[in-house]
């Protein structure tokens, strides 16, 4: 949301549009994208918790954040940058 924010800031667009320039609506297709997986991925981190052991459950939580922070970042780049 603070990389939206500042994006919105950056090319000066007024909520609520979501349109504008192509850097912003990349940066804001990936927030939402990943707020989408949000739940799913809270529900099956608690319940990894609660029926195993929860380091292993901690562990794969933070490899899929780093995850979704690579997947952001690389959405984000124009395309012919990937």
């Amino acid at each position: 949301a603070r990389r939206v924010g500042n994006s919105r800031r950056k090319f000066k667009i007024e909520p609520p549009l979501v349109t504008g320039d192509p850097e912003f609506v990349r940066t804001f297709r990936a927030q939402q994208n990943s707020l989408e997986f949000y739940g799913i991925f809270m529900c099956c981190l608690w319940t990894t918790g609660i029926f195993f052991h929860q380091i292993p459950a901690a562990l794969l939580g933070l490899m899929y954040c780093y995850g979704r922070e690579k997947f952001f970042n690389g959405y984000v780049q124009d395309a012919k940058q990937r």
